[in-house]
């Protein structure tokens, strides 16, 4: 998704030209990110929503007022909103993706894992797990770091969150083989299963036939 930065969306020129920009950055970023939460997690972030609601006040705002210098204050402030807003979406998409991870994990948990791919798939989705925890850390740290500018900042979650996408999209790629796998060895379990407590109920057939040979 292209997103502008914050010199491109605030000061792109006219002030139609600026609204033109935040209406198509709420559209082509905003909306698609907030439908991926809602998809991963159920429901949107209240931070988002505020941020959402701001967009839209300020642009009612700016073409309420007459004073042009208002007009234009409120349409800047708009778009400093549309920045925060896809700033929220990059945080807490990287949240849902690594605890998707997590989840996948647990889920997994029983099963050999090195089957897939011969042992290639869990060696890189650990890899790129790792990249994504240490790339929002490092997001995360730089919030609290003297001399960090919000572009900065703006551009560490942009990472982590591609960085955390990445690993959602390559762990769905392999959805069909990793269910292929759980489903053959549940069979497996299933078979073996089986096989013991057959062999634990012909045992006790025999204990009990041995028995009544003996008190016969």
């Amino acid at each position: 998704m292209e997103v502008v930065g914050s010199s491109d969306l605030l000061n792109p020129g006219s002030d139609d030209n600026k609204v033109e920009d935040i209406f198509r950055q709420y559209m082509n970023v905003v909306s698609p990110y907030m439908f991926e939460l809602e998809l991963t997690d159920g429901e949107f972030p209240v931070e988002i929503l505020n941020e959402v609601r701001a967009i839209f006040t300020h642009l009612a705002k700016g073409f309420v007022y007459q004073s042009e210098e208002e007009r234009s204050r409120n349409i800047d402030k708009a778009g400093g909103h549309v920045k925060r807003a896809i700033f929220d979406c990059y945080k807490y998409l990287c949240i849902s993706h690594l605890e998707a991870y997590k989840r996948f994990k647990e889920y997994y948990g029983g099963y050999d894992l090195r089957e897939v791919d011969n042992g290639e798939f869990i060696i890189k989705a650990s890899d790129m797990k790792k990249l994504a925890t240490d790339k929002f850390f490092e997001a995360k740290k730089s919030e609290l770091q003297e001399g960090k500018s919000d572009d900065e900042i703006y551009g560490l979650y942009e990472e982590a969150y591609n960085a955390s996408a990445e690993l959602g999209e390559y762990i769905k790629q392999k959805e069909g083989v990793l269910q292929r796998l759980k489903k053959k060895d549940d069979k497996k379990e299933k078979r073996d299963n089986f096989i013991k407590w057959s062999g634990w109920v012909v045992g006790l057939i025999g204990l009990v036939m041995g028995l009544i040979g003996i008190l016969g």
